[in-house]
């Protein structure tokens, strides 16, 4: 899985080039040298919340651009989160606490993300996947 610095920093590129905006441009509008936004934009290192806010307005976005796969994922859960009882928030919690498990969920939201989501099956996988309950 991409790490969160590599796609925010590919979005910044992504989004600047979009623009046809040098990084010279973007430093100047941030505040920043170039050498930082090269950094920001190889995913050396992700930028704080201001900065984030700076560049969403030098660009022109808002700071959810920045995290597409994310705002993606941020749809499927928030109607996981209004649709599940609360003992099913608990078994999707316990699930999650497990990095492997965490790491299949998240293959299989990002797999929904990509076509209409089929969530009432959601949690059949992920009982298959975490195996019977103790």
């Amino acid at each position: 899985m991409e790490s969160v610095s590599n796609e925010v920093g590919a979005r910044i590129k992504e989004i600047r080039r979009s623009m046809q905006m040098s990084q010279k441009e973007l430093a100047k509008r941030t505040g920043l040298t170039q050498s930082w936004i090269s950094r920001y934009e190889r995913g050396g290192q992700i930028p704080g919340a201001k900065k984030m806010a700076d560049f969403g307005r030098a660009l022109n976005v808002p700071v959810s651009a920045f995290f597409q796969e994310t705002a993606h994922l941020s749809g499927i859960m928030e109607f996981l989160n209004e649709n599940l009882r609360n003992e099913e928030k608990e078994d999707l919690f316990k699930v999650l606490s497990k990095p492997m498990l965490r790491e299949k969920f998240f293959k299989i939201l990002r797999s929904m993300a990509d076509s209409p989501p089929a969530v009432e099956g959601l949690l059949d996988n992920l009982i298959l996947i975490a195996g019977p309950k103790a």
